[in-house]
């Protein structure tokens, strides 16, 4: 017999097979034809791909108010990703995202975020097992006052992973307000997620949510329903064009 489990290996693109791009549409079902893009879509993403099925550009708009998010990734001459440039249109600065390696592994990434007085900080730390396979991260939010160098943590979030990577949990510590603390944890099938449970500071379970996919004849999902407490809040279809020479 052939295990469930037995599923293609995936590509740095996230894919069974190559491709060149992915179009995806955020769906609200709270309104009457879900099938609807135009009236329904919350969220369009675009994504663009390298011959290396590494991202290349990433465009999120959403049409109620016609904000866009670009996001363009810039790699070494090793192949490695070293910099993330987001813009925002209602920005005029973009923001940077910086990746620092150790020994050929990612050991953080760094984004700022200056304003008049302030700057905000997100870095991401990350630890490996002996084998290198990655075993968590840590993700603090920092607020930096420019005028007298005082330093604060607003949040850390450490993600914790499985042997072949998969995020398992995800616990968040919110230092100026602890009933914002919360835990997250993971479930698959087969290495595929299909659903989320979240927890408060007390540790009580606050709510779930569930993941429904179709696939396409590669195995690549098209279409994820996202229920919300046993009801289906959305939906994310998804547009693969494939490379076919590849």
């Amino acid at each position: 017999m052939v295990s469930c489990c037995n599923k293609p290996k995936l590509l740095q693109n996230g894919l069974t097979r190559s491709a060149y791009k992915i179009t995806e549409y955020a769906i609200n079902v709270a309104s009457k034809d879900s099938n609807n893009k135009n009236l329904d879509t919350i969220v369009i993403t675009n994504k663009r791909f390298n011959k290396s099925n590494k991202i290349l550009a990433q465009t999120r708009h959403t049409p109620s108010d016609g904000q866009k998010m670009e996001t363009n990734y810039i790699y070494n001459r090793l192949g490695k990703l070293e910099k993330e440039i987001v813009t925002m249109s209602i920005d005029s600065l973009p923001l940077e995202v910086n990746y620092i390696y150790n020994n050929n592994l990612l050991d953080q990434t760094i984004s700022r975020l200056d304003n008049r007085n302030e700057r905000f900080e997100q870095i991401e730390k990350y630890y490996y097992r002996s084998n290198n396979t990655k075993e968590k991260t840590t993700t603090s939010l920092l607020l930096i006052r420019l005028n007298t160098s005082d330093t604060i943590i607003n949040s850390i979030s450490t993600s914790y992973f499985d042997k072949k990577e998969l995020i398992k949990s995800i616990e968040t510590k919110v230092y100026n307000n602890q009933k914002l603390n919360s835990k997250t944890v993971y479930e698959y099938d087969c290495e595929t997620l299909t659903g989320l449970k979240h927890f408060n500071q007390n540790d009580s379970l606050t709510s779930t949510s569930k993941y429904e996919y179709k696939f396409d004849r590669f195995n690549n999902w098209v279409e994820k329903k996202i229920f919300e407490n046993n009801t289906v809040k959305s939906i994310i279809k998804r547009e693969i064009e494939y490379n076919w020479q590849y």
